[in-house]
């Protein structure tokens, strides 16, 4: 599952960086974009252009959102075959993937307006890959890796 992890943010990080308009996305960037210091430094502060370049690119290009759209129904089919098939010691461990696997589910079920859809994606992505939440701020390390290596 850890693999998978990685490669569901590299490809997200990727298609994001595609939908921003940067068509020409070097794969080294991507990878260092895994660091949630230097995605939350790339598209944040000076730099917040970027971002809304981002949600620009996903809510005016209908591939681009499938794009990640794909990416997220990855993820999903993941924490749900974890969630069918491993047996959970820890509670909190079970409580995390069963709230990741409803939060992509109404992602990718979303039946509103396409710019609301963006700002949910929006707001899910950034906090999946900057680490900071609205109500929390700064978080220190990824608790959805930090969970996937306890199972």
């Amino acid at each position: 599952m850890s693999q998978r992890y990685i490669s569901f943010k590299k490809s997200t990080i990727f298609n994001m960086l595609y939908a921003s308009g940067d068509v020409g996305v070097d794969y080294e960037l991507v990878d260092e974009l895994l660091d949630h210091k230097k995605f939350r430094e790339y598209f944040s502060g000076q730099n917040k252009q970027r971002w809304d370049d981002v949600l620009n690119g996903l809510d005016e290009n209908e591939r681009h959102i499938k794009d990640v759209h794909n990416d997220l129904e990855l993820l999903y089919n993941d924490v749900s075959y974890v969630l069918n098939n491993i047996r959970f010691a820890n509670k909190k461990s079970h409580s995390l993937f069963v709230d990741l696997q409803e939060n992509i589910f109404r992602l990718l079920n979303y039946n509103d307006c396409h710019y609301d859809h963006v700002r949910a994606l929006s707001n899910f992505l950034f906090t999946m890959f900057a680490l900071w939440s609205l109500v929390d701020g700064d978080m220190d390390e990824d608790v959805v890796q930090k969970m996937i290596d306890q199972i």
